[in-house]
């Protein structure tokens, strides 16, 4: 009986698999990341016991790609493999983020600071507006630091509800986030209010804020060796968590009971961007729009390439029945 629930709950997924495009784009993130590595010369520690686990589940679902369990709970083995590219693919792009900023190109943060201006926004008027409120500082801390969890939840939502060509274009559309965000970030390097004269202390106190004793070794070439569990978010322009609250609220949209929460959680991540991330208001609005092109070219990209392999498939089972009889 207390079976039923989870039973109706879970969903027959509506794929057993990836698409050519989803698997493209994780290959396109680690090889971008690989070659900068080498090509800037940078090393990576990642712990020995991370390694191991990584090899074992990938043993684990190769041995069980054609196994009976596999055939009678396809959401089991494929919900591993999509968190362990979930996994993967966010290790790939925060050694990217690294690796991109040793071109040492000229700061563009004045830039920025002009734009934010341009616009009327007083970035530390902002933020000692809300600090005023202890409770709201504190509620905006909270939603500044559900990123991780939000994305450890979303994929096991949208499996459980069979939806897995949503968790594709979820993950491809984080990866064109990334991957853009990263090349901009070579190009036009900030570091956010962390950087600007007067802010230092306000900086300190920031938990988002650039670490600016990672920063700006990276740059001036002091820091290349990479502890893979010590590594933070290098991207100010645009922001990321401001594109991951996009991606998060459009990936469960179709699940009405989750859009008020979504929103309203979403909602004020993206403003803890600004006060707890230390990002100009610009970045918090190309990141946004960043993610709004993204998804539902990523939605199209990831259909059209299910469509293909179908087709593809369709002759080979053909001629694998006519064979058989």
């Amino acid at each position: 009986m207390l079976l039923a629930p989870a039973r109706r709950f879970i969903t027959p997924p509506d794929a057993t698999g990836l698409t050519p495009f989803s698997w493209a784009l994780c290959g396109l993130l680690f090889t971008a990341s690989a070659v900068t590595v080498r090509y800037f010369g940078f090393s990576v520690a990642v712990p020995p016991a991370l390694i191991a686990c990584a090899v074992a589940t990938g043993v684990i679902l190769f041995l069980m790609r054609d196994s009976d369990l596999a055939r009678r709970v396809p959401a089991l083995t494929l919900g591993c493999l999509l968190y362990v590219l979930f996994g993967l693919q966010s290790l790939a792009a925060v050694v990217l983020s690294y690796t991109v900023l040793a071109t040492n190109l000229p700061l563009a943060d004045g830039v920025f600071l002009g734009l934010d201006r341009a616009l009327g926004f007083d970035w530390l008027a902002f933020r000692q507006s809300v600090l005023a409120f202890p409770i709201l500082e504190k509620l905006l801390a909270q939603a500044y630091a559900s990123l991780p969890i939000q994305f450890a939840i979303i994929p096991a939502v949208l499996l459980a509800t069979g939806r897995v060509r949503r968790i594709e274009a979820l993950l491809a559309a984080l990866i064109i986030c990334e991957i853009v965000a990263c090349l901009v970030s070579a190009l036009w390097p900030c570091a956010g209010m962390a950087s600007s004269e007067g802010f230092q202390a306000v900086a300190a106190a920031t938990p988002g804020a650039t670490p600016l004793s990672q920063y700006l070794p990276v740059r001036d070439g002091s820091l290349r060796t990479l502890d893979a569990m010590k590594l933070f978010g290098l991207i100010s322009f645009p922001s990321f968590h401001c594109a991951a609250a996009y991606l998060a609220v459009a990936a469960l949209w179709p699940l009405r009971w989750t859009r008020a929460p979504m929103l309203l959680l979403n909602g004020a991540m993206t403003v803890s961007a600004v006060t707890h991330g230390a990002h100009y208001l610009a970045d918090c609005v190309a990141g946004l729009g960043l993610a709004a092109l993204a998804f539902p070219l990523c939605q199209h990209a990831v259909r059209r390439s299910a469509a293909g392999a179908a087709h593809r498939a369709a002759p080979a089972s053909m001629a694998a029945g006519e064979a058989a009889a």
